[in-house]
């Protein structure tokens, strides 16, 4: 004191601060996937304990790169964010991480709609245009892909994303395919890794694979391929298992995948009825009628024009020597009908 005084004392002493030592409980962090395109967008500070600021950091800047709390897109891929709490009070520094996904956006328009087919003429596996076999198992367990069912312009498309998608027919019998001629399939995929088809006998036993060409990205791709890709497998009876196998990871849009062949000659004549001979030929092909021919137009299975000749009797011949070898439709018009035949070319 100043002066004399009388004072009680208790309590005396020098003291700081503790050292932080708690560590702070951080969860419910979440980053929603996004396409590439989307615009940027807010993080939301996960849950936590402690009331220390959250900063923000991006493990992979070729896909997202973070300021402050606003990721922006830069490329496809998977990135880790961290949110890392900085240390008040009581608690030391902690954080959390999520995968933060950024993908291709799904195709703007639906597959091409496939052709009116006589239902002997197809087995579907999965297409609005036709009736589809019965699937005991979609996607299988072993398969190595997710697997979603989603609608484009009103149209069911399945995605695929990873590996091979697989499914099961039938368990014990399978479908027949051994009468089809081509199998069809529309896709759409971002990536550039090639895609095959495999069908599988477990029945009988043995499998084959089939590509589908040079991948195509960006755009749906209808390919039509002939059932003799799959030779590796000659009893094509009791096909109980088909996958979708690309050769690495990759996004797949599927439509549209069935089994085909062309139809047998149909005629809308009275009385006679068309032939054409020979049939397979190697080039020169023979129309009989029982009235003039007026016209002749050869189609291939896509329904595309390949020739168109007029004609001005009961006989006439067309010259098919330069068309590939494969299966094309005739349809000749005589006193105002139409037949449509089916033609090999060897």
């Amino acid at each position: 004191p100043t002066g004399p005084s009388t004072v009680y004392i208790d309590n005396f002493y020098f003291w700081k601060a503790p050292a932080a030592s708690g560590t702070p409980t951080i969860a419910n962090f979440t980053v929603p996937a996004k396409f590439l395109g989307d615009p940027a967008f807010t993080l939301t500070d996960p849950t936590s304990d402690s009331s220390g600021a959250f900063s923000y950091s991006s493990s992979n800047l070729g896909v997202a790169t973070i300021s402050g709390n606003t990721v922006t897109i830069v490329g496809l891929g998977t990135t880790t964010i961290t949110a890392t709490q900085a240390a008040n009070g009581s608690f030391l520094s902690g954080s959390i991480t999520a995968d933060f996904v950024v993908s291709s956006p799904p195709p703007a328009v639906a597959a091409p709609t496939p052709p009116a087919r006589n239902a002997s003429d197809v087995v579907s596996i999965y297409s609005n245009a036709y009736t589809n076999v019965t699937l005991d198992e979609l996607p299988t367990s072993w398969s190595q892909s997710t697997f979603t069912t989603l609608q484009i312009q009103g149209d069911d498309t399945w995605k695929s994303v990873g590996e091979f998608l697989g499914m099961v027919t039938n368990y014990a019998n399978g479908v027949d395919l051994s009468t089809m001629e081509k199998m069809h399939i529309d896709y759409w995929t971002p990536d550039n890794n090639p895609i095959g088809v495999k069908i599988v006998n477990t029945v009988n036993g043995g499998e084959a694979l089939a590509s589908l060409g040079t991948t195509v990205t960006g755009s749906w791709q209808s390919i039509d391929v002939d059932m003799s890709a799959f030779a590796a497998l000659p009893n094509k009876t009791k096909i109980t298992q088909l996958l979708i196998d690309p050769t690495g990871p990759s996004t797949v849009y599927i439509d549209n995948f069935y089994f085909w062949k062309a139809p047998l000659a149909v005629t809308t004549f009275d009385t006679p009825k068309v032939s054409l001979y020979p049939n397979p030929t190697t080039g020169l092909v023979t129309i009989l009628a029982g009235s003039t021919i007026e016209t002749m137009t050869v189609f291939n299975v896509l329904g595309q024009e390949m020739l168109s000749q007029k004609g001005n009797s009961a006989s006439e011949t067309l010259n098919i020597s330069n068309f590939k070898s494969g299966v094309y439709l005739v349809r000749t018009t005589s006193n105002g009908k139409i037949a449509t035949s089916r033609i090999v070319k060897e």
